[in-house]
């Protein structure tokens, strides 16, 4: 069984051999693929019993389901506080290490989670887009009346 799992991920060189013809995607299963054509069709088989929310797959509904029961089922396995979604709880398993895996590419200032840092990083590109908007309004300036002017930036 596990053998049959790992051949689902892609190995360097592995040939996807099923494409959708209708984007780029391509997959090395034939049941991703199905459930790819969900997107396109815009059908959504798996119905929430409760609200009616739909969903193009079951774990999807699964996991939406949650919102309204309140079941937790996955556990820190050091302070055991408890989530309904298994990627919420490896994201708070960080707090108990000082790993900071995502470094900025602009100042090397590292982050435990990538949301961090792409909120970090926005702030580089609003700092070079305001830089960018003083450059051009310097070069609009009209020299021979401003030859006394300082600028300061």
């Amino acid at each position: 069984m596990l053998q049959k799992h790992e051949k689902t991920h892609q190995k360097e060189g592995m040939k996807l051999r099923h494409k959708c013809t209708l984007c780029p995607y391509s997959t090395n299963t034939i049941t991703h693929l199905k459930r790819h054509f969900l997107i396109h069709s815009g059908e959504r088989p798996f119905s929430c019993v409760i609200c009616g929310k739909a969903f193009t797959t079951k774990w999807n509904m699964e996991q939406h389901i949650r919102t309204h029961t309140g079941e937790k089922p996955y556990a820190c396995g050091i302070c055991w506080v408890r989530f309904a979604d298994r990627s919420d709880c490896s994201r708070h398993q960080s707090v108990h290490y000082d790993l900071r895996p995502y470094a900025c590419r602009h100042c090397g200032l590292t982050f435990k989670h990538t949301k961090s840092l792409r909120r970090h990083e926005t702030q580089h590109l609003q700092e070079q887009s305001n830089t960018s908007i003083t450059f051009a309004n310097l070069a609009s300036v009209d020299t021979e009346s401003d030859q006394n002017s300082q600028i300061v930036l």
